[in-house]
């Protein structure tokens, strides 16, 4: 093993010390990481069904990841039958959303710590041909013993953000050698294609964010018709806080107007039910029904947030209220039609903040500020239908990067073709 491994080895296992402590406590209070700790550690893994067929990998770390290559998986699946696809995650949210959105793969399975230990043995088990990484997702053990193992490595959506522009940066031969075993990359702008370039991947594609592409959700309706749902998705703690209950002032001006909230995380749902019960308001769990008089819908269900989003009148996209978190998928709503609001701290999702700007599909604003724009927006239908307009446009002109993708990588594919 080389000294570049042995340090890399060192210094994930400093990490893990660090980490550790807020780790075992989510795991005890909090029961996170419970379905998943066996197979951090390579333990657990089912067999393989059909080992006479080759593997290819795709990994997406966590829910968002997974939405945004689940169509592109499916392409491969129905193009190319005679592969056997693994989808691995690192969260148990990402793993729960590729059982939902990617059922038919051979294997859904947590990717173990990047350990040798850990990771070599289910590398040797599953000798994957191809390793498709989705956005940011680089891990050296994974990748360099793959590589040792012949497979091909490619990084479809990809994005380097600011943030890890500026750490790699900084020592530009370490970045350039966590790098070194990636053979392609389809990157989703020309600034990141140029990260990528730095970091001397030998191909760089500009193929697009293939978040557009997300398939249209189900015409079912999961909430009650006849109101104006107010959508608060993807909150973090103290999000709900800033903006419920200025919200919920709206209701008296607005009979009709309901509000659902939507956690990130489940592992919060009876703590924002607590939260929720403080107000002077009569709360629902959607897990008990969604039909009773009520002003705020707990949704405590995961992988639903898309098609709830297509019922409401208006969209509010958390992670973008409060700082370290960098924003959610902004554009998400706008593929259903549906005007966004959303924070000041979108550090992470500059790309999709620009185009949703550009568009006038939604509006970024402080989070006093969301109830007064709401109420804005609710006295003027003409003015909220002309942000519904844009939001389709701003859908139907960005689509197309799951296609691009599958066809930088599908020269790869054809040789077990039949």
């Amino acid at each position: 093993m080389s000294v570049f491994s042995w340090t890399y080895q060192f210094v994930l296992g400093g990490l893990v010390c660090v980490y550790s402590p807020k780790a075992l406590y989510d795991y005890a209070v909090k029961g996170k990481y419970r379905k998943s700790l066996g197979q951090r550690f390579g333990k657990g893994i089912a067999e393989q069904k059909n080992p006479e067929k080759p593997l290819i990998w795709l990994h997406a770390a966590s829910m968002g990841e997974t939405k945004a290559i689940a169509k592109l998986a499916k392409q491969i699946q129905q193009n190319h039958p005679n592969y056997a696809l693994l989808i691995s995650s690192i969260t148990e949210t990402g793993h729960e959303e590729s059982l939902r959105s990617i059922p038919t793969a051979d294997y859904h399975i947590y990717l173990p710590l990047d350990f040798s230990p850990c990771i070599k043995p289910l590398l040797q088990k599953f000798r994957p041909e191809l390793i498709l990484l989705s956005e940011t997702e680089v891990w050296w053990n994974f990748l360099r013993l793959a590589k040792e193992q012949g497979a091909k490595i490619g990084i479809v959506n990809g994005k380097v953000s600011d943030r890890s522009n500026s750490r790699l940066s900084l020592l530009p031969k370490i970045g350039q050698k966590l790098y070194s075993p990636v053979d392609l990359c389809c990157a989703q702008t020309m600034e990141y294609g140029a990260r990528f370039q730095s970091l001397g991947v030998p191909r760089v594609l500009i193929t697009g964010n293939t978040k557009f592409d997300i398939p249209s959700v189900s015409t079912s309706q999961l909430l009650p018709n006849g109101f104006d749902w107010i959508i608060i998705g993807s909150t973090h703690p103290g999000e709900e806080e800033a903006l419920v209950p200025q919200i919920l002032t709206l209701t008296k001006l607005f009979p009709k107007l309901r509000i659902a909230v939507v956690p990130r995380h489940p592992e919060r749902f009876d703590t924002i039910e607590r939260y929720l019960s403080t107000l002077e308001c009569k709360i629902q769990r959607y897990s008990k029904g969604v039909s009773g008089d009520y002003q705020i819908l707990l949704v405590d269900a995961m992988g639903i947030l898309a098609q709830i989003y297509s019922q409401a009148k208006i969209a509010i996209v958390g992670g973008s209220f409060v700082p370290g978190i960098g924003g959610h998928n902004i554009v998400e709503p706008c593929l259903a039609s549906t005007p966004v609001l959303f924070g000041p701290y979108m550090d992470g999702q500059k790309e999709m903040l620009a185009l949703v700007k550009k568009m006038e599909a939604g509006k970024q604003l402080p989070s006093e500020n969301i109830a007064k724009e709401i109420k804005m927006l609710l006295d003027a239908p003409e003015k909220l239908a002309n942000i519904e307009k844009n939001c389709l446009k701003l859908a139907q002109e960005n689509q197309g990067a799951t296609e691009r993708t599958y066809q930088a990588i599908k020269p790869w594919l054809n040789s077990h073709d039949r």
